[in-house]
């Protein structure tokens, strides 16, 4: 498969648009991170903005209780995890990075509840970088089903890389997640809406 091509076709699909996210401070960023793991980014988003609202720095977050804080945030999956996980995270930015979150890799992904995608999530939110790819469950939804896909992300990451420019990495899979949402849903995905299915392989297979 053709990642230029794909790419293409994509960013013609005015559907497929997305909104930086914005964030009134490092503490609102590092809250929406936690809680958007497995969860709907829109759904962690409205509860990241109650949060911050309550709990104005993270210094704020250790004067509560876990159970306050599970409380502010059950409407979202995995909730009681996700609670330990701010707490802990807080804490950790709190005496090791003088409450700022750190903007590298290799310290992004030491900090509780952020991994690999939200570090590289981070990094393209903050500081604008565009060379990562942000492989969600959506993005690897539909990439399978298209036909372009590796188990391995270091190997899909290279693949796409030898097609794509670094700078519209990030671009790239913002687009493919958005299809995910939008189109291409898990179960009955809506494939005569779909602006890839001339070259989709899981549209072909179902004809």
């Amino acid at each position: 498969m053709n990642s230029e091509f794909l790419f293409e076709l994509l960013r013609k699909d005015s559907r497929l648009s997305f909104e930086t996210l914005k964030f009134q401070s490092d503490a609102h960023l590092l809250f929406f991170l936690i809680l958007s793991s497995r969860a709907k980014e829109e759904v962690a988003l409205e509860i990241s903005n109650k949060l911050i609202c309550k709990y104005k720095s993270l210094d704020a977050i250790l004067n509560s209780s876990l159970k306050s804080l599970e409380e502010d945030i059950k409407k979202i999956g995995f909730y009681k995890i996700k609670a330990k996980y701010i707490i802990e995270a807080s804490k950790l930015v709190i005496k090791d990075y003088n409450s700022k979150i750190p903007e590298k890799f290799e310290e992004l992904i030491k900090i509780p509840g952020i991994g690999r995608k939200n570090a590289m999530k981070f990094l393209s939110l903050v500081k604008n970088e565009n060379f990562h790819l942000l492989l969600d469950s959506h993005f690897i939804r539909v990439i399978k089903r298209i036909g372009y896909y590796n188990s391995d992300y270091k190997h899909l990451e290279k693949e796409i890389k030898q097609s794509l420019k670094d700078c519209s990495l990030t671009y790239f899979s913002n687009l493919i997640t958005n299809l995910g949402k939008q189109i291409c849903h898990k179960f009955n995905p809506k494939c005569s809406r779909c602006c890839v299915a001339k070259i989709c392989q899981f549209n072909l297979k179902k004809r």
